[in-house]
């Protein structure tokens, strides 16, 4: 994903304490820091600065004053993963008695660069990654975002890890149980939708759906806010996850556009079978939240 820049130093200072005031945190970043990252952190093959940002955020522990320009570009080359040339492999095969000499081609793979969520979890702040995903969230609403596009094959059915799911939402404060995400992938599996699509959904919607919240197990019934809302249909998770998943369903069945993603293509007012929401960056903020769960929790890649 790539973030375009405008007026973003004002801004994101006021989203990112919009989002603290939820996580119970104060950042102590300044516009001038914020310029540092943006000026230091390579854009090409790097991903955006404000990866970076959000990775020393929380390895930092929120102790800006330690970072220095030396800092942020060793950072920076943290999420780097190298290519690879191409290689070429002799291999000895004996056949009939005779030995043959069999070249091998490896293809060469082009560098890439982690993910926020990748890098947590390699440098061992795996028990930060709920926080990275609903700043990311936050701010995903906020900028004009470029991610990188969703193909309709990653949103159709496929297993989860629903015990390390289950985990990570309880660490993090969230009120589903073991039982409701086992709810969610039977109706994701019944529609033939992606389990973590909809696990997104509720991200963005109701923010997993904190324990604290007072209305947490009137929400729990329709995190998905399906009819509406949670308050004025107030059913059971089961009701409101297949209605989700089925309405999905439909609004994937027409195939989106050329050049348009399949989350964005949920809500996109051209589609025949209506929008989802009328939060013009939803699809944002569920894509932020649907690649990031991608990341850690589906078994296997498509």
């Amino acid at each position: 994903m790539k973030w375009v820049v405008g007026s973003i130093i004002t801004v994101m200072l006021l989203i990112i304490a919009v989002a603290s005031s939820v996580l119970h945190v104060t950042p102590v970043s300044t516009p001038a820091l914020m310029r540092a990252y943006e000026r230091i952190v390579p854009q090409e093959e790097n991903g955006p600065w404000i990866d970076v940002y959000l990775f020393d955020f929380f390895y930092w522990h929120n102790q800006f004053e330690r970072v220095t320009g030396q800092t942020i570009a060793l950072h920076a080359r943290w999420f780097d993963v190298p290519g690879r040339s191409a290689l070429v492999e002799k291999l000895i095969e004996v056949k009939a008695g005779k030995r043959d000499i069999v070249i091998k081609r490896i293809p060469a793979v082009a560098p890439t660069h982690l993910t926020l969520v990748q890098a947590l979890v390699k440098y061992g702040l795996e028990g930060k990654v709920q926080e990275a995903i609903a700043l990311e969230g936050q701010l995903s609403g906020t900028y004009q975002v470029v991610f990188a596009p969703v193909a309709q094959s990653y949103l159709r059915y496929q297993p989860i890890r629903v015990e390390a799911l289950f985990a990570f939402l309880r660490a993090g404060g969230s009120a589903f149980t073991w039982g409701d995400i086992e709810t969610i992938v039977q109706a994701a599996r019944a529609a033939g939708i992606n389990p973590l699509l909809l696990m997104a959904i509720t991200g963005q919607e109701e923010s997993f759906v904190p324990r604290s919240w007072p209305a947490a197990q009137q929400i729990v019934n329709n995190p998905f806010n399906v009819n509406v809302s949670w308050r004025k249909y107030n059913t059971n998770l089961a009701d409101a996850a297949q209605i989700a998943a089925n309405s999905i369903r439909l609004k994937l069945s027409t195939p989106a556009p050329s050049g348009e993603d399949a989350i964005a293509w949920i809500n996109d007012p051209r589609n025949p079978d209506g929008l989802y929401a009328t939060d013009p960056h939803w699809a944002d903020g569920v894509r932020a939240i649907f690649w990031a769960l991608q990341d850690v929790f589906a078994t296997r890649d498509k």
